[in-house]
């Protein structure tokens, strides 16, 4: 069935008595209702929810919330009923949330404010209005706000999460290194590069209480903080940090794929070593059953980072080996993800660029 015959126009004035039906994701009036449960203000919305957003990954919890309203059957069917609308929800927040943040690592900040949407509506619906469950939420609907540049929306839903999490003072540390960072955008985007910078070393501080300063959830904050050095054209120190960036990324990535690479010195041996190895994991991988070892969010930051990462390494013509080093990174991550053709054509990269060094 095509799009437009799913989408239905509506009168607002045509719902009953106290019925009122809203944007799903600017809370405007709704005048287009789609797939039965969807509603949204203008067609531009639903193409935010619809194209390269969530919609379709939610859609079957949301319809299920949604559609099943009825109240009679006895005590227990009822409180399986709310049980079963409860997982339900829980499962539109955590997948919209992850979608949310693989679209702004991407690029895609519109479509990653329609999906962080979603994930704070339902969030409410289960935690409450004031809960500190709806920081990270918040924190998403902040950060694509930056991706856009409306700084004043985002500092309104920093202002928000901050004060959750100041009536919170025993939160973890993972939350507040979330908070740190989302502001340590928010202050790079304003031009402010001090402050940004002590936002982000408590960041990079409370992730590695949380995680440990050599875990993939640690690497956001180097990546951030090198990106301010290089803007302000401190080049060593951007080096030194995009390189621990990939080390992350590398060890990582060497885990899930059962490498080894632990060098003593990243010389001609040890690269060739390390692409032969990757090279095997081209042939052989195959991923274990149950969850990806990367989540989306984490494999679109994977890719921010080290395509970043390249670019800069790309323009130093000295130091080829550092640049192998970071193709072969890149070729075991699509190696990793089932992308066959790309971990070839980075592998190749590689392979020339090693061949004359």
């Amino acid at each position: 069935m095509s799009l437009a015959r799913e989408m239905l126009s509506m009168n607002p004035m045509a719902l009953p008595k106290g019925t009122k039906k809203v944007c799903e994701i600017c809370d405007e009036p709704a005048t287009i209702i789609f797939r039965e449960c969807f509603y949204y203000c203008s067609q531009e919305c639903q193409h935010l929810d619809y194209d390269e957003g969530v919609h379709d990954e939610i859609r079957e919890h949301v319809e299920f919330v949604r559609n099943n309203t009825q109240k009679l059957g006895t005590q227990f069917e009822r409180q399986k009923r709310e049980q079963d609308k409860f997982k339900a929800k829980q499962q539109i927040i955590s997948l919209a949330s992850v979608r949310a943040s693989s679209l702004s690592h991407s690029g895609l900040h519109h479509h990653a404010i329609a999906a962080a949407t979603h994930a704070l509506k339902f969030g409410i619906q289960v935690h409450g209005a004031t809960s500190i469950d709806l920081v990270p939420m918040i924190l998403l609907l902040g950060s694509a706000n930056i991706g856009i540049n409306k700084l004043n929306k985002a500092e309104t839903y920093l202002s928000q999460a901050n004060y959750l999490v100041s009536m919170n003072p025993d939160c973890g540390s993972d939350l507040k290194s979330k908070l740190y960072r989302t502001l340590g955008q928010l202050y790079h985007a304003k031009g402010q590069a001090p402050t940004s910078l002590r936002f982000l070393a408590d960041d990079i501080y409370y992730c590695s209480l949380a995680h440990g300063p050599k875990d993939i959830r640690s690497a956001g904050g180097y990546f951030l903080m090198a990106n301010i050095f290089q803007a302000t054209e401190f080049v060593a120190k951007t080096k030194a940090l995009y390189q621990m960036v990939s080390s992350i990324w590398r060890e990582q990535l060497s885990r899930i794929g059962g490498i080894e690479t632990e060098y003593e010195k990243w010389d001609k041996d040890a690269l060739a070593s390390f692409l032969e190895a990757v090279n095997q994991v081209m042939v052989e991988y195959v991923p274990a059953e149950g969850p990806p070892p990367l989540n989306a969010a984490e494999t679109a930051e994977a890719q921010q980072h080290l395509d970043a990462i390249l670019t800069l390494e790309s323009a130093d013509t000295q130091n080829v080996a550092i640049v192998v080093r970071t193709l072969a990174t890149i070729a075991l991550l699509h190696a990793i993800l089932g992308e066959h053709d790309k971990a070839k054509a980075f592998w190749v990269n590689a392979q020339k660029g090693l061949e004359h060094s």
